[in-house]
């Protein structure tokens, strides 16, 4: 086998008499080429073709290829200080062990709504932004961006609130 020494088998033709000499090295294992596990994402394996054992394991980092966001379009209303909704983002590819990465947040229009480093999305007032996530990688450069579309809207008490106070400006004025 690939581990173990084997010995000689001589077979006489004529009357069937054997005998055992000759000590035979073992084959010694082939090896295969490297193949990723399928169950260990980032880990990769090579094993011998002739006996199917595992012979070396190792684990290689994949550069990420891409961004996305969990949507592209929201429309929410007016919330004052806290985070209205999150943006949740995908590194692709998904499932992969992959090299050092950033994602960074930003908007279009702060004065509307800005964002965190985790995502979260705070309105400030009625308008519409752009909510940008761009992937870099550990040099600073830009792999690729995904983006959501955001509209704030005022609730019907908020409007209400608004054409009392703009009534009474206007009546005092």
């Amino acid at each position: 086998t690939c581990e173990d020494a084997g010995y000689t088998t001589y077979t006489c033709t004529v009357c069937g008499d054997s005998y055992v000499a000759d000590e035979v090295a073992a084959l010694g294992h082939t090896e295969g080429d490297w193949v990723e596990d399928t169950t260990n994402p980032g880990t990769w394996n090579k094993f011998c073709t002739v006996c199917d054992k595992l012979l070396d394991t190792e684990i290689r980092k994949v550069p990420a290829t891409g961004i996305e966001l969990d949507q592209d379009y929201v429309e929410t209303y007016y919330v004052r200080k806290a985070p209205a909704f999150t943006l949740t983002e995908t590194v692709l590819p998904e499932d992969k062990l992959l090299l050092d990465y950033d994602v960074i947040w930003s908007s279009s229009n702060e004065k509307v709504a800005t964002v965190d480093e985790d995502g979260n999305v705070t309105t400030h007032k009625l308008g519409k932004a752009t909510i940008t996530a761009t992937l870099v990688d550990a040099e600073g450069n830009e792999i690729g961006t995904a983006t959501c579309d955001v509209k704030v809207k005022y609730t019907w008490w908020q409007w209400l609130i608004w054409f009392f106070l703009l009534g009474c400006a206007w009546y005092f004025v």
